[in-house]
């Protein structure tokens, strides 16, 4: 009979994995909000000197140093606690280090290489469209250069809390539930997985209907239309993975 890794209770997981992912974000939460608000605070300053909006592309540079960092801090967390769990299972873990290179830091640049492109282009981009969007509203409502700057600089604090806020999340999330997957992988052991989701009035109700489902380690799950190997597959539709708390436990055969 298959032994759950993670213990008998789904929730006390689910409840450990969200807490981790929270701790792990809220660093990364506020420094990228400070990013963000100070290049739109920045572009409305050009764009009012010069009427020109920038590219900025240290923006660029700093989004994915941002973002680097929390995908190794949860990418070292979760492999390492896949690793751990796996200890204590009387298993040998795999090797926490692969040609001298400490696994989590080789799954955090595999992470980069597959996802990072997309979305630190998908982070800076949407800086400028905000910004743009703002002006060209005031534009419209026939206001001048400096009332329209006045009134989107008041927008700046709100609009950035909620963007760093959303992807402080789902990347926490994404890296940590790419991270388990390859970790899991890497033991050797034969393994199920499991989903498991929050349970909660903000449950979207695909996620609802995929706890409980379970597939093994190789195989992906179905959840609505979407196919995920794991929950934050950023794979998957932004209408499955944004600001997801699904989690995904572990059967050992």
């Amino acid at each position: 009979m298959p032994r759950r890794l993670q213990g008998s209770d789904r929730r006390r997981e689910l409840a450990i994995q969200v807490a981790a992912q929270a701790r792990i974000s809220a660093g990364f939460e506020r420094s990228m909000r400070r990013e963000i608000s100070g290049t739109m605070r920045a572009m409305i300053d050009r764009w009012e000197r010069s009427g020109n909006v920038p590219h900025v592309d240290e923006h660029t540079a700093r989004v994915q140093r941002l973002l680097m960092s929390d995908w190794s801090s949860a990418t070292e967390w979760a492999a390492g606690r896949m690793l751990e769990l796996v200890g204590k299972g009387g298993r040998a873990p795999a090797e926490r280090k692969a040609e001298g290179q400490p696994l989590f830091e080789r799954i955090a640049q595999d992470y980069l290489i597959a996802f990072g492109g997309e979305k630190i282009q998908q982070i800076t981009t949407t800086t400028q469209t905000q910004i743009i969007r703002q002006i060209r509203a005031g534009q419209e409502e026939g206001l001048g250069t400096q009332e329209i700057a006045r009134l989107v600089r008041g927008r700046v604090g709100p609009l950035s809390a909620y963007r760093s806020a959303v992807i402080a999340r789902t990347e926490t999330h994404s890296a940590a539930g790419f991270a388990t997957q390859r970790a899991a992988e890497e033991t050797g052991i034969e393994m199920l997985k499991e989903w498991i989701s929050a349970e909660d009035a903000r449950t979207r109700e695909d996620h609802a209907a995929a706890d409980g489902q379970t597939v093994p380690l190789s195989e992906s799950f179905e959840v609505g239309a979407d196919i995920l190997a794991y929950p934050g597959d950023p794979s998957a539709s932004a209408e499955q993975t944004i600001q997801c708390r699904c989690v995904q436990g572990h059967l050992v055969i």
